[in-house]
């Protein structure tokens, strides 16, 4: 019963990516007064240390230090680490920055397939199932206060029962198990995952580089013809008149709808995919 449900933990993500976005809005002039190396350790022990702060939060059953710790200290390192990489790209593919705005990204988003590999590989190391006292008609039991208790050495100790629907494909038997004596691993998931994702983007951040003053691709003239095109200087809107144009809210308005509406259904992909097709498509949801 004091189990989260998933409409409790969604926000979590919704916290994250909000700060994602507010803080690589932000970072901008932060990164032109420190450089991009010093911007890039501070994403790896803002990303790391939230982590941490989740597993603090998962260990200790405390949803609060969770969505701060994951939503706003990670999130804070996500949207630093997003905006860091590909602004040093830019200055090193004038010539290409759709391209190299478009490979960051495509780093970015793909990083999640190695990740969620990470992730099962993680939580199926640490996972420990919980202690089985036997069937329900096998095991005394005393209910205070509404909570159930069994006598294990002449102290009572709380359990709970667990039917065949409760424990699903869990590989679980239905009966009454110890509270407190399993673990599902999350924890000591985020814990290896905070302190591997600090110590790598931390080495990543220290080969980060900028181009010298006046650098420019050879064989490319940023005063040609050719390349007019790609010259911010020719045609530049600062940000505080960008923000006055409707434009810009137009724009605004419009990658906002559709990112909502992608992050919304990728907060709950997988619940949807279990949920909706596995009696549906059982060899596709869940491969033998």
């Amino acid at each position: 019963s004091m189990d989260w449900g998933l409409a409790q933990v969604v926000p979590t993500f919704g916290v994250a990516i909000a700060t994602l976005g507010l803080s690589a809005a932000a970072a901008s002039g932060f990164i032109e007064a420190v450089g991009p190396r010093c911007t890039g350790l501070i994403s790896g022990i803002c990303f790391g240390t939230g982590h941490l702060l989740a597993a603090t939060g998962v260990y200790t059953h405390c949803l609060p230090v969770v969505i701060g710790g994951y939503g706003l200290v990670a999130g804070t390192g996500l949207g630093l680490g997003y905006v860091t990489p590909v602004g040093t790209l830019l200055r090193w593919f004038p010539d290409r920055k759709g391209m190299a705005a478009g490979m960051a990204v495509a780093g970015f988003g793909g990083g999640a397939i190695t990740a969620t590999a990470l992730n099962k590989l993680c939580l199926s190391h640490f996972y420990r199932a919980p202690t089985r006292l036997g069937s329900q008609e096998e095991v005394v039991l005393q209910t205070i206060d509404g909570v159930r208790y069994t006598n294990l050495d002449g102290a009572l100790k709380e359990v709970v029962v667990a039917s065949a629907a409760d424990v699903g494909t869990s590989g679980l038997e239905a009966g009454v198990y110890l509270v407190g004596s399993g673990s599902t691993g999350l924890a000591e998931t985020f814990v290896c995952l905070g302190v591997g994702y600090m110590g790598i983007i931390a080495l990543c951040a220290l080969s980060f580089r900028v181009p010298q003053a006046g650098w420019a691709p050879r064989g490319w003239t940023p005063a040609s013809a050719a390349t007019k095109q790609f010259q911010p200087v020719v045609r530049s809107v600062s940000m505080e008149k960008a923000i006055k144009l409707p434009q810009f809210w137009y724009l605004w308005i419009g990658m906002g709808c559709n990112i909502t509406a992608g992050l919304g259904i990728m907060s709950c992909a997988s619940t949807i995919m279990n949920e909706v097709f596995t009696k549906a498509l059982p060899t596709i949801v869940t491969p033998g």
